[in-house]
């Protein structure tokens, strides 16, 4: 006999139980955890009273929450004579699970606890309806993520409860229950535990019976006329039409697909016939329905099973062919259907008429391969092609996301792959653009209606492919000192109004954006709105000679230019690093109108020939022409020449190695097997020509600069300063070959543990991330800069980061010479002046220091000059050695208009200017 609990329902919505107070305190000195243990509860029979033996009507098992009842009346039990024999702790249970028990509030349940029982291996459960099943099969990720937080314990023949989302109750029945090690006393009453380890196996209940093997018929009605297809079963298996899809092709599409060569024949409205035309299952899987019929059919037809989709004929009207009543199959319509298990008949009569004109679809697009793009169009079309095959297992295909930044042909791409999947008889999805900027100034009302009618309209013509393109215009991501309510809200009815479309839909969604963190994160996490995402990375060498290819071959294509002359592998090598396709197709404009100028100048009277691109024409184009990458970077620009730097010559050595070459000879260190440098410590005494090193680099190296001082990275938010780093490597990625020059560097990657706030902590670790080339930092350089390198963090020093450290030392007497010729190579000198002594009595002088010395003296011969020349001025000029205290400069006498000053007036004047 178990111990009696008094029944409490609660809105839990778990298949857990709240213990009493006292039972949680036993529990919790015996050191029972709530994920071992198992509780058995039974209904007593209330008919005998609380001294008779217990009649179990039926038994429930369930988990412990770990929490006790909130409950804590308790519930009395009298004896016969009227005293107090004992009392019932509450136990507290879900509604819903109770109800399914026939359990009620106050109700008396036995409960038992059991302990070391055995770990379930698979549990196989069946929904107990189909609306469970359906439910069930739409949502699996939320189930495998919740189903441990609601069930713990198990037992044969018992039936489940799970919450959906706090809402929805599924309801599933366990069948049988495997175990690794079998039990052999086991019985249908003996819990078995569930872990992470356990497998759920759902048996399908579908809503539609497959077996039947009745005839269906499907008539649609038009006013007058009728069609009417059946289908017949065939040996022992049927064919189902509301499982069978019917799929929109495009003419071209069709001619491609069919292998034998017959006359098309399009099916139309008419009167029934008793002609029955039968076509064999062998045959190709294509039907043809008249257009103007096709809004019936999708009445006909309202599962989502079964998609009906047109096939427009040719701009060609043509009588349909009378059909009389004859068993000879010779004038049977070549109506083709393949891949069935049945035989399919169309019944039509000898009404013939014209078919409705309809405007024919855009044909397939024979849009020219985009070059450079090989990789990433057989990664985007092998995903759709995937996800279609795989759609309807899983019911909901997840989207692709396309991030590029301006230019780089993320739209041309997804367009592309579109037109593949179109064309592609497997998949054959309709494809529909929209371009999100169009609706950036519409308000909510508007926007929630535009929202729909492109659900509406991909839904229509499922399977499908939605292309938003430039997504991040429409849905930001929220920003820190911007209200986001707006786009929040926007973000919201998106995802409701997306979520609720391509569930259990044959719909993809195609996105575009410049980053994934430039979008808003309701569409990018949590919702499985985009299942792969694909980045455009800057161009290779040999993508953009593919690219200035296929470009200039397009301009010949139009034209009567002559190439012969130009090299498109020796221009894109390194004379467009950092371009984006945008950026070549701009510049092969301007280098066809430059060779148009060139011809013009160069023929003035004779024109006849062809006009030739040439080299320098793209070199003319080039030479004004910013990229689209760089016009929002900010690139420092140097005058700072190698000969403006004095001594320093292994320093500046190891940085044209370093920095230059590399770049300058791509060709040679592109076959070298080890890795190159790509970070380089410049650290010395203050003074010594660090900066003005790195100011060399930005001009003479022919790379783009882009310098930081230490603090304009920190921000007191958490997060911003990281941010900030990774938006600086961002930046010189995009303007790659890049350097990126830290100066004051021990200020923002100082040792780890000293920093009481944390802020230089994390940006040394994200620092540590983007420098040790898991971010791809090809053809970008870290320069640093510091006086006191013994305060950098250690890790930041090791080889693959900062690779090699270069000392900019106190100058000696030789390298002292050579920067203060260096300093006044720029100056007028007396030549008697002997700059050797002066590098000879400057002992422990900076690079710094001479500068300041060679422009104090240049200052101070200045002012002397200045004094000499006033001291000396002749006195046949009219000038004395007074100082000029007022003088008034009056017009000539004709422009005075004959008006006089008094004397007072003069007087103010005076005293107005002296003061």
């Amino acid at each position: 006999m178990g111990r009696q609990v008094n029944l409490r329902l609660r809105p839990l919505k778990t298949s857990l139980v709240n213990l009493p107070p006292i039972l949680v305190s036993q529990l919790s000195a015996q050191s029972i955890t709530p994920q071992s243990l198992a509780i058995e509860l039974s209904r007593i029979n209330p008919s005998e009273g609380s001294n008779s033996k217990e009649e179990v009507n039926n038994r429930l098992f369930v988990g412990w929450s770990g929490l006790p009842t909130t409950d804590q009346h308790d519930t009395h039990l009298p004896r016969s004579d009227g005293t107090i024999a004992n009392f019932i702790e509450p136990i507290e249970l879900d509604s819903s699970l109770a109800g399914e028990m026939g359990w009620q509030d106050n109700d008396r349940l036995s409960i038992k606890f059991h302990h070391g029982m055995t770990v379930a291996k698979t549990v196989h459960v069946d929904p107990v309806s189909v609306d469970d099943w359906e439910i069930l099969e739409s949502n699996p990720q939320y189930l495998e993520d919740h189903f441990l937080t609601q069930i713990r314990v198990l037992a044969e023949a018992q039936t489940v409860l799970v919450w959906l989302y706090g809402k929805t109750v599924i309801r599933v029945k366990v069948t049988s229950i495997e175990t690794a090690i079998p039990n052999p006393n086991a019985t249908t009453n003996t819990p078995y535990l569930i872990t992470n380890e356990t497998e759920v196996a759902v048996a399908p209940k579908p809503r539609f019976d497959a077996k039947s093997e009745e005839t269906q018929r499907h008539q649609i009605l038009a006013g007058e006329q009728t069609a009417e297809q059946s289908i017949k079963p065939q040996n022992d298996s049927s064919f189902d039409i509301r499982k069978h899809k019917l799929k929109l092709l495009p003419h071209q599409t069709l001619s491609k697909i069919r292998k034998e060569e017959a006359p098309d024949t399009y099916s139309t409205v008419a009167d029934v016939s008793s002609q029955d035309f039968e076509v064999d299952a062998d045959q190709n899987p294509i039907i043809r329905i008249n257009p103007i019929e096709f809004r019936h059919l999708e009445a006909i037809f309202p599962s989502a099973l079964c998609s009906l989709t047109l096939i427009p004929r040719p701009n060609q009207l043509a009588p349909v062919k009378s059909l009389h009543n004859t068993s000879s199959h010779e004038q049977e319509p070549s109506t083709s259907l393949s891949n069935s298990r049945a035989t399919h008949s169309t019944k039509t009569n000898g009404v013939g008429h014209k078919l409705v004109d309809m405007k024919n679809r855009k044909p397939v697009s024979s849009r020219d391969i985009l070059a450079g793009f090989d990789d990433h169009i057989e990664a985007c079309y092998e995903y759709l092609r995937v996800s279609m095959a795989t759609a309807e297992l899983y019911m909901t295909v997840p989207g692709l996301l396309v991030c590029g930044s301006t230019g780089s042909g993320k739209t041309s791409l997804v367009k592309h792959v579109a037109d593949l999947v179109h064309s592609d008889p497997e998949t054959l999805l309709c494809q529909i653009y929209v371009d999100c900027k169009k609706h950036v100034d519409d308000r909510l009302g508007v926007l929630k209606a535009t929202f729909n009618d492109w659900f509406d309209d991909v839904l229509w013509h499922a399977p499908s492919v939605l292309i938003l393109d430039d997504l991040d215009s429409l849905f930001p991501a929220e920003s820190e000192h911007v209200d986001s309510f707006r786009c929040r809200h926007w973000s919201e009815e998106f995802v409701s109004i997306a979520r609720d479309a391509i569930d259990n839909r044959m719909v993809i969604l195609v996105g575009t954006c410049s980053s994934s963190s430039s979008l808003h994160n309701l569409l990018t996490t949590g919702t499985h709105l985009f299942g792969e995402t694909r980045n455009l990375k800057g161009l290779n060498k040999i993508s953009r000679k593919e690219i200035l290819t296929a470009l200039v071959d397009s301009k010949t294509k139009q034209s009567d230019l002559d190439i012969s002359s130009f090299n498109p592998l020796s221009f894109s090598s390194d004379k467009t690093e950092g371009y984006q396709p945008a950026d070549l197709k701009d510049l092969v404009d301007r280098a066809v109108q430059q060779s148009l100028i060139r011809y013009c100048r160069e023929r003035v009277e004779d024109r006849s020939g062809p006009v030739r691109l040439e080299d320098v024409d793209f070199e003319e184009a080039q030479s004004d022409y910013i990229p689209i990458s760089l016009r929002d970077v900010k690139l420092q620009k140097s005058d700072v020449e190698w000969a403006d730097i004095g001594g320093l010559h292994e320093t500046r050595r190891i940085l044209r190695e370093t920095l230059e070459w590399p770049t300058k000879y791509a060709s040679i260190f592109a076959k070298c097997p080890l890795r190159l440098r790509s970070g380089l410590l410049l650290y010395g005494y203050p003074g010594c020509g660090k900066t003005m090193l790195a100011s060399a680099v930005a001009k003479e190296c022919g790379l783009n600069f882009i310098s930081i001082k230490g603090p304009e990275l920190l921000n007191k938010y958490i997060g911003a300063s990281e941010k900030s780093v990774r938006d600086l490597f961002d930046r010189a990625q995009v303007a790659q070959p890049c350097v990126l020059f830290f100066d004051e560097f021990d200020s923002i990657a100082p040792k780890r543990g000293n920093d009481s706030t944390g802020v230089t902590d994390r940006v040394v670790n994200q620092l540590l991330t983007q420098m040790d080339g898991a971010e791809g930092l090809e053809g970008v350089y870290v320069l640093a800069a510091t006086s006191r390198p013994d305060l950098i963090d250690p890790a930041l020093l090791r080889p693959g980061r900062l690779d090699q450290s270069l000392l900019c030392s106190m100058p000696n007497q030789a390298e002292r010479y050579e920067i203060l010729q260096a300093v006044s190579r720029k100056l007028i000198v007396d030549p008697d002046l002997q700059l050797e002594d002066i590098a000879k009595y400057t002992n422990g002088f900076t690079g710094a220091d001479l500068q300041a010395l060679v422009y104090a003296a240049h200052l101070a011969v200045v002012h002397e000059q200045i004094d000499s020349e006033a001291h000396h001025m002749p006195e046949a000029n009219g000038t004395t050695d007074t100082p000029l205290e007022w003088c008034e400069i009056l017009p000539p006498e004709s422009a005075q208009d004959g008006i006089v000053k008094s004397r007072a007036e003069e007087e103010a004047t005076r005293a107005r200017v002296c003061d």
